[in-house]
């Protein structure tokens, strides 16, 4: 497997354990309207960085929105390698910029600082989510605690089918093992 594909992967499961859903999408589908507008964009694998690719980076920027790099975003140009393009394209000194791979708690303190709402603070564990649903893979037994968004009425569904409570903001409950608990949680 070459180097960058094995770090988008790596990449995928260390964002998996930093207690915040995401989205993967590609750089050229950034400036579609039918996308949600994310808070964060994470970079891990942007070494080439063409005129049409740096201004859609551009327009991030420009919106406020956190981008997150690692190694040596933009240092490929169609007129070869340029370590000056690495400054341009992320308007930091290339020394500032973290070596792959990320930190799962560093990681989670960038998404939090930028605004993102954090469910599980479980390094140790897988956490997906959208609107509707929460599941978190625990690899141990133990507490979990889960924190929303918003008021819910919350319903395991998985591996038991019960409903913990409505108005509810947090959470907890017991895994018994290395184990999936799926919950929906609804306004």
């Amino acid at each position: 497997e070459p180097p960058t594909l094995a770090y988008i992967h790596q990449s995928r499961a260390t964002l998996s354990h930093t207690g915040v859903p995401f989205d993967t999408i590609s750089l050229c589908d950034v400036e579609n309207p039918s996308l949600k507008d994310y808070k964060v964009y994470f970079f891990p694998n942007l070494l080439y960085a063409t005129p049409e690719k740096m201004a859609v980076v551009e327009k991030l920027r420009a919106a406020g929105r956190t981008l997150l790099w690692v190694d040596a975003p933009g240092i490929l140009t169609p007129q070869g390698v340029d370590p000056a393009n690495v400054e341009r394209l992320t308007g930091r000194n290339p020394a500032d910029i973290p070596p792959a791979p990320l930190k799962r708690d560093a990681l989670r303190k960038v998404l939090r600082d930028a605004g993102v709402h954090v469910f599980s603070e479980d390094s140790e564990s897988s956490l997906y989510a959208n609107a509707s649903y929460v599941a978190l893979h625990s690899a141990k037994p133990g507490r979990q605690t889960i924190r929303l968004p918003r008021a819910a009425t919350v319903t395991e569904l998985y591996p038991e089918h019960r409903t913990l409570g409505t108005g509810m903001t947090e959470f907890t409950f017991d895994v018994k093992g290395p184990a999936t608990t799926l919950f929906s949680w609804e306004k």
